[in-house]
């Protein structure tokens, strides 16, 4: 049997969970019921922009909505990820607030591919979280 998967993102959500993110017309208009395929081509595309617009913003403030005692070791990670994220001490999401993706990308042995892979992955579960209201604008 073949289950789908979809995830509804409405545009508050989304204003919510990227607040630094613009979206264009046509991406505003495709926020609603996403499958998963979706989600993980929007995630990679957040990644992206992240990387292109965001790069010196501490990544807690790319994903404001991850509770700040969000364990990050409960999200599945490669191998390559996962010891990333350990040689950064990067426990919980409260950490994400210590780097940045420019300092992601300025480590040594961490390609522009592993940096993106792991951003898709914060911003994929911070459309699964509620708005946090205990950052300050």
């Amino acid at each position: 049997m073949n289950h789908t998967t979809s995830y509804t993102l409405d545009a508050t959500r989304w204003a919510s969970a990227f607040p630094w993110l613009e979206l264009a017309p046509e991406e505003r208009a495709a926020l609603g019921r996403l499958s998963a395929p979706e989600v993980n081509q929007l995630s990679v595309s957040i990644a992206r922009r992240a990387i292109e617009q965001q790069v010196t913003t501490p990544l807690y403030l790319l994903f404001p909505t991850l509770p700040p005692s969000f364990e990050l070791e409960s999200l599945t990670w490669p191998a390559r990820h996962r010891n990333v994220l350990r040689r950064h001490q990067l426990v919980i999401a409260a950490d994400l607030g210590t780097i940045t993706a420019a300092h992601l990308l300025a480590t040594w042995s961490v390609s522009t591919v592993t940096t993106e892979a792991i951003l898709a992955r914060l911003a994929r579960a911070a459309m699964n979280y509620e708005p946090r209201r205990d950052l300050k604008p």
